[in-house]
């Protein structure tokens, strides 16, 4: 850590988006819900009570004007926290023909939608 608390050197090369929004992660068969802590164009940091028993890849959805999956790589893993590196995304005309390979949940009335990062 350096003098200021923080872990090391950053290797990020993305500006990310500090948040706590929501969202669907899908890990095999089993889905629950996460917190998307940071988000970036690369990656993003999730919080989860399962994130001692996720596999390698996952999948994150959340709401951007409709449904936005993810599906990230998992590179860390610190208690609940789990940072993703994005592997590659499934996209909305994908979930428009229904080809998604998961059911992502639609805004609820009300809710706030994240742009798309």
């Amino acid at each position: 850590m350096n003098a200021g608390g923080q872990m090391g050197s950053n290797r990020r090369t993305a500006i990310r988006r500090d948040l706590h929004y929501p969202a669907d992660l899908i890990a095999g068969d089993t889905r629950s819900r996460c917190t998307v802590s940071d988000v970036s164009a690369g990656g993003a940091s999730i919080e989860t009570a399962a994130a001692p028993s996720l596999p390698d890849e996952v999948i994150i959805c959340f709401s951007v004007t409709g449904p936005l999956c993810r599906v990230g790589r998992v590179i860390w893993r610190r208690e609940s926290r789990v940072g993703l590196e994005w592997v590659r995304r499934i996209t909305k005309d994908t979930c428009r023909e229904q080809q998604c390979p998961v059911k992502c949940r639609e805004p609820e009335a009300g809710e706030v939608t994240l742009v798309d990062a």
